[in-house]
């Protein structure tokens, strides 16, 4: 009998406790906003954020790259590096011409540690439509952006390559099917691509600026999830506006949404979007709604600061969209 006691006793002390279905293991790493003037840096402060995404050019030398860092890392804010100010978006892009840039991060301990990640193109399987591969098909392959990957990852050193994707899910089923688009198929894969995904949640919505579905955003981060997992990607969020021509939604509203993001424990970032725009058809940003600053805070509650000052929502109420 004594032995059975020490032999179950044994095989407690060594087994591994298992983690429960719902636990929180992806921490978030950084939050951000991104395209904006240089009162950004002020505004993602006061909304706790780590980060600000930043374009820098790809020429100019060491002394304009630098500058392109003091004014975030002046406020104690880390950078995604949007790379070129996204001139690849209306060009292929060039190796040669990339290489500089990357090799001073690499060199670089201070900067190369104050860069979250590098977005080289925005939306690379669009590019607004433009084909960028000669294919007949808008944005690049997945060929080409493994092969970019390559490049970047290199020759910075390491430094983590990240894409506004729009919607993960719905490029992997494009690149399976080709249902909606023919030539997506077998094109628009996610392999190897990059280390971290953005997916979109500006749709989901039931009242414009009063109400969300909470049910939708969750299944959502959890679908987006389970297929970068399959090949080894992050799942970061961007919180954007409902429409191009409304960032407008209740205060409530807003920590409501950014708390239920965080509370999934399935992304590493967060990101708001824009700041302030002047193209593309957005008439309303973010800067416009100081409103929502606190309202960010208060969701973001001390990931990285702790918070100066309340904030008129109630934190208290489950979130229930």
């Amino acid at each position: 009998m004594q032995n059975i006691f020490l032999a179950v006793l044994i095989l407690l002390l060594v087994t591994p406790l298992s983690c429960p279905v719902n636990a929180v293991n992806v921490p978030l790493e950084w939050a951000s906003i991104s395209i904006g003037d240089r009162g950004m840096y002020d505004a993602a402060v006061q909304m706790q954020l780590s980060a600000v995404g930043v374009g820098v050019p790809l020429s100019g030398g060491p002394a304009v790259w630098a500058s392109y860092y003091k004014d975030p890392m002046d406020k104690g804010l880390k950078v995604i590096l949007l790379l070129g100010s996204f001139v690849y978006v209306n060009r292929p892009w060039d190796a040669d011409e990339i290489k500089p840039l990357m090799n001073w991060l690499r060199d670089n301990p201070e900067y190369k540690d104050a860069t979250i990640a590098i977005e080289p193109v925005d939306e690379p399987y669009w590019t607004y439509g433009v084909d960028l591969d000669g294919d007949g098909c808008p944005g690049y392959s997945q060929n080409n952006l493994q092969q970019l990957y390559q490049v970047v990852k290199t020759e910075s050193g390491g430094v983590p390559v990240m894409y506004d994707l729009g919607d993960p899910v719905w490029w992997d089923e494009q690149n399976r099917t080709g249902s909606d688009t023919r030539c997506y198929q077998g094109t628009k894969g996610l392999d190897g691509i990059a280390d971290i995904l953005v997916k979109y949640v500006s749709n989901i919505s039931n009242a414009g600026d009063s109400s969300y579905d909470q049910e939708k955003l969750r299944e959502t981060i959890a679908e987006n999830r389970r297929v970068l997992d399959a090949v080894g990607i992050k799942l970061s969020i961007m919180v954007s506006c409902w429409t191009r021509s409304s960032w407008k939604r209740s205060e409530q509203v807003t920590y409501n949404l950014v708390s239920d993001i965080l509370e999934t424990g399935d992304v590493v970032g967060v990101k708001f979007y824009p700041y302030s725009q002047n193209c593309c058809g957005y008439t309303d940003y973010l800067k416009n709604h100081p409103e929502q600053f606190n309202a960010i805070a208060a969701a973001i509650d001390g990931y990285f600061y702790q918070p100066e000052s309340g904030s008129s929502v109630d934190t208290d109420d489950e979130a229930d969209g």
